[in-house]
């Protein structure tokens, strides 16, 4: 009987240890495939995906100054799914919120017919970690 006992407290004890949740400043930080992208005059897309976490989020990006804030708005698509993007004015970044594929960012970037260096940036989160991605292009 005591065996029993014992038995039944173990399984309890690895049901609640498995269950905790992560407290608030212990999230592991994201770890990327990528954290700079760079595209050539004529544009391109491109995709970085975090290697620790199976979705995270768009909060903030930028073009340009990094005064130059651009927030992110949540669409359905043609698809019926629903994806978070930031657009601005010569890139856009794109998140599937439905899995599997929403631990990915794509990035699609307008052909570039100004002499000078692009730079965009946008910020990912998952809890309270965050990633920041760089945009380029010559």
């Amino acid at each position: 009987m005591n065996k029993l006992y014992f038995i039944i407290a173990l399984m309890t004890s690895l049901v609640l240890v498995s269950c905790e949740e992560i407290a608030d400043g212990d999230w592991p930080p994201i770890k990327v495939n990528k954290e700079k992208l760079y595209f050539p005059k004529e544009g391109g897309e491109d995709s970085v995906y975090t290697q620790n976490y199976t979705s995270w989020w768009i909060c903030s990006g930028y073009q340009g100054e990094t005064d130059n804030h651009i927030e992110p708005t949540t669409i359905k698509g043609e698809d019926g799914k629903t994806y978070q993007q930031i657009d601005g004015e010569w890139f856009k970044v794109t998140v599937l919120r439905q899995k599997p594929h929403s631990n990915t960012a794509v990035v699609w970037v307008k052909k570039n017919d100004t002499d000078s260096t692009r730079q965009a940036g946008f910020s990912m989160t998952v809890g309270d970690s965050f990633k920041y991605i760089s945009i380029y292009q010559e």
